[in-house]
C-alpha cells in the first residue's frame, strides 16, 4: 500500500492537522487500522494520534482518497473526537456514569454494608 500526501492543513486551536492523502493498494480496500498505521509511519507520528475520518475508493481502480486528523497529544484527541470515532479506531467504549458502583469490589462493599446494618 502506497500513501501519497496531497495536502496538510494546520488547525492550531484544535491541536491537530487535517491530512488529505491518496492511497494506492491491491485487492480489497484496506481497513482503517491498516491505513492509520501506514499514514502514521509516513508522517512519523504515533498511530494512536491518527484518526481516519474517511476512505473513499475510486470506482474500478485500486485507489482511494483518505481524510485523517493527526493530533498533537491524547488529551486533545479525546476532547475533540466523538466516542464512536475512537471505537472505530480500536479504542474502548467508555461506560456512562450511572452513579452505581459495578464490579466484584462493589458487590463485596454492599454485602459488608448490609451485614453492618443488620448488627
Amino acid at each position: 500500500m502506497e500513501v501519497i500526501i496531497k495536502e496538510t492543513v494546520e488547525k492550531p486551536l484544535l491541536s491537530r492537522k487535517e491530512v488529505y492523502a491518496e492511497m494506492n493498494y491491491s485487492g480489497a480496500t484496506p481497513r482503517r487500522l491498516e491505513v492509520r498505521d501506514s499514514l502514521a509511519s509516513k508522517l512519523k507520528v504515533l498511530p494512536e494520534l491518527v484518526v481516519i475520518k474517511n476512505i473513499s475508493p475510486v470506482y474500478g481502480q485500486p485507489r482511494a482518497a483518505v481524510t485523517a486528523h493527526v493530533y498533537s497529544d491524547r488529551e486533545s484527541l479525546k476532547k475533540n473526537e466523538p466516542g464512536h470515532t475512537l471505537v472505530r479506531m480500536g479504542g474502548k467504549r467508555v461506560a456512562e456514569k450511572t452513579g452505581k458502583a459495578e464490579g466484584p469490589a462493589a458487590k463485596e462493599k454492599h454485602a459488608s454494608d448490609k451485614s453492618e446494618a443488620e448488627s
